[in-house]
């Protein structure tokens, strides 16, 4: 329909933006139809990749259509050079050690049922074979923080129902599988361009916080409750192996200000694996008068794993015995309920990984995929989580991390290219799954205290990367009396408000007995966006905070109302 109210010929509902001009005008366009608190929801066309095709598993099918015809670039032509090399070392660095440090943390939470062999071998697994069949390879698929989150709880879950927990995390994992199987089948991963940067920023948050309150724990309990294993340990010595570990994590990652260009840039992207080598190293000098506890990457076991003989974390057996016991209704009861939120979580959580990595500011050549990335990681979680180990989706903030590793930043703007390969993720993976047999002995020279900065690390650095944090001083700027000043503060004040209060929810929701409803408040965002802000914000302060630029490329979710990016935000 056209400003006169008359019903246009109907066109495609997204197509690329003609011009800058054209981009201010289709702005304006929007404010005057009621701008964005009035997106569209349930649209047949978001963009490349988010098209509704019709017909069950049509949007699988198209995703392998369009990205086959790569298949052969991906394995040789964009594979074999140094961006591959360089990519597969850093990402290999941020991705072993994050995994090794969640698998830390959920062996405590678990008390040992689960832990750092069966987080490194589904992420080993899971990665070798999204790489080799996955649509966009580029997509980081782990267990990650929030995972680790959900495994935690499912197991408070088991002991509460008096059910057996690995039984329990398989009819989870199975009925989720089905649910995401059917999600891709139907082609809904295309409604997640219906969200905008303000439920984008509050779903980065909390997931970057999850791993920050993670690590945070981990150094709290030592003072509180020692872990198992902590006689004759020192909490103090390990808190100042944890501040070593932050502190020249911040200083490497800012190096590129007080060394050349090229050293700088190699410091700060392999800051975390210096910082974890320099400590574990310093743990060994001299005689200590206290022992340092240290990772175990088979929960006690100080038993080196064999080639071809991967150990559990717990004695018992590799499947899970779905149909075992007096009460085997229960954990499936209890699985079918839990896994509609963790759907929804995963739905989110895959997804939003997917636009972050692909966002058109990233300039991949070799188009978007959405579908048959959820449909595989459905298939992994319903397979892999009956023989133990832990779900997988796709992962912040290594997703985006990836595609940035193989871009050639030295190029000019218009002559960047992304070596979108196949190769750089299999080797990443090839090496997290090797890990089990040539590094256990390594891994557990690690102090537990590494791990904790680590993960705290992680969180912080994503936190400070969210523009809800950019603009945080925002609420504390003073209120001019008169102008559009008045009017844009005001606005971004309730803006900041809202989605402070939403993360404060989520948060408050994970230490209560329905801690696993969480995701139904996260999925809350998109009405509240839609039809409570706009109440409460004026159109054009929200059209300023929240954009929603589009074109043949899906949303772009990290450019502001100017065009500017993500680091440099106009509040």
């Amino acid at each position: 329909m056209d400003d006169t109210g008359d019903v246009e010929e109907k066109k495609p509902l997204m197509g690329p933006k003609k011009s800058g001009s054209a981009s201010s005008q289709s702005r304006k366009g929007r404010l005057r139809q009621g701008g964005l608190s009035r997106v569209p929801i349930f649209k047949d066309d978001y963009g490349e990749g988010l098209r509704w095709l019709g017909g069950m598993f049509r949007g699988v099918m198209d995703d392998f259509r369009r990205r086959i015809p790569h298949y052969k670039s991906d394995m040789i032509d964009d594979a074999w050079n140094s961006k591959t090399f360089t990519a597969t070392i850093m990402m290999f660095l941020a991705t072993f050690i994050s995994t090794i440090a969640l698998g830390s943390t959920i062996s405590r939470a678990t008390d040992g049922m689960i832990g750092i062999s069966e987080f490194l071998l589904m992420n080993g697994v899971a990665g070798m074979a999204h790489s080799l069949i996955g649509c966009q390879p580029l997509l980081i698929v782990r267990p990650t923080g929030p995972i680790t989150l959900i495994t935690a709880h499912l197991y408070a879950l088991a002991g509460k129902f008096h059910c057996d927990f690995f039984v329990l995390l398989a009819w989870t994992g199975i009925f989720v599988g089905i649910l995401m199987i059917l999600i891709a089948g139907w082609e809904l991963s295309r409604h997640i361009a219906i969200l905008t940067p303000f439920s984008h920023d509050v779903f980065l948050f909390f997931v970057s916080t999850v791993y920050a309150v993670e690590g945070f724990t981990g150094v709290i309990e030592r003072y509180t409750r020692p872990p198992k294993g902590a006689e004759g340990t020192s909490p103090h010595v390990a808190l100042c192996i944890s501040m070593y570990v932050l502190v020249l994590v911040v200083i490497l990652r800012y190096s590129p200000t007080y060394f050349p260009k090229r050293i700088g840039s190699l410091l700060s992207d392999f800051s975390d694996g210096i910082a974890v080598f320099t400590a574990t190293a310093l743990s060994f000098v001299g005689p200590l008068p206290v022992k340092i506890l240290r990772l175990s990457v088979l929960g006690g076991s100080s038993a080196v794993v064999q080639w071809r003989e991967i150990e559990r974390s717990a004695s018992r057996p590799w499947i899970a015995p779905l149909g075992a016991g007096e009460n085997a209704w229960v954990p499936v009861v209890i699985g079918l309920i839990v896994s509609i939120p963790v759907t929804i979580f995963f739905y989110l959580d895959q997804n939003v990984s997917a636009l972050l990595a692909q966002q058109r500011r990233m300039q991949l050549s070799k188009g978007s995929y959405y579908h048959s990335s959820f449909l595989i990681s459905g298939a992994f979680n319903l397979i892999f989580t009956i023989f133990g180990l832990p779900p997988a989706t796709g992962s912040l903030p290594q997703s985006p991390q990836m595609v940035h590793a193989l871009t050639n930043k030295d190029a000019l703007p218009h002559e960047k290219k992304v070596m979108e390969n196949r190769v750089a993720p299999l080797l990443v993976y090839s090496l997290i799954f090797l890990s089990l047999a040539l590094f256990t002995g390594i891994i557990e020279m690690i102090p537990v205290a590494v791990a904790d900065a680590i993960l705290i690390t992680v969180g912080l650095r994503g936190v400070f990367d969210t523009r809800l944090w950019k603009r945080l001083p925002t609420l504390f700027t003073p209120t001019t009396p008169t102008g559009d000043k008045r009017s844009s503060t005001c606005g971004t004040r309730v803006f900041l408000i809202s989605q402070i209060l939403v993360i404060g929810i989520v948060w408050t929701l994970n230490y209560t007995p329905v801690a696993l409803a969480f995701p139904l408040v996260i999925a809350a965002l998109i009405p509240l966006r839609m039809y409570i802000l706009p109440k409460l914000i004026l159109e054009a302060d929200l059209e300023h905070l929240d954009p929603y630029e589009d074109d043949d490329r899906g949303p772009d979710i990290d450019v502001d109302a100017d065009g500017k990016g993500d680091d440099d935000i106009d509040i």
